[in-house]
């Protein structure tokens, strides 16, 4: 979680300088990344998790990266709909909710184990 926190503070120059995303919305646009880069590093962190290998993660990544400027595109006709419409807007974040609770129901939890020594053996 604290990966997609950093993964979507990294964007904010996009965003920021170059509207990246959300046209003039910069600060709602940055809370969207932040929430977006949150769901899809859990997702990301799965697909390593299971495939254990890093140019899977990196496909994926791209395979984002593709599908969200096709999706603005082909459906974000105004600068007012972009935090609506898109892969980085409402929309896109409410299709990748549910996948990335799959994915997070999904991890491997290993609970943490405490040894304790006595000091016999010390």
């Amino acid at each position: 979680m604290y990966d997609g926190i950093v993964w979507g503070v990294w964007h904010a120059p996009m965003i920021y300088f170059y509207d990246l995303n959300f046209g003039q919305s910069h600060h709602l646009g940055l809370i969207f990344m932040i929430t977006f880069c949150i769901l899809a590093g859990i997702i990301l962190q799965y697909i390593f998790e299971k495939s254990k290998s890093i140019y899977s993660v990196a496909l994926m990544h791209g395979m984002l990266n593709i599908s969200g400027t096709f999706i603005f595109f082909f459906s974000v006709t105004e600068e007012h709909r972009y935090v609506i419409d898109g892969g980085t807007g409402i929309v896109g974040l409410l299709i990748l909710l549910p996948i990335t609770i799959i994915c997070y129901r999904r991890f491997p939890v290993k609970p943490k184990t405490v040894e304790i020594k006595s000091r016999e053996h010390l």
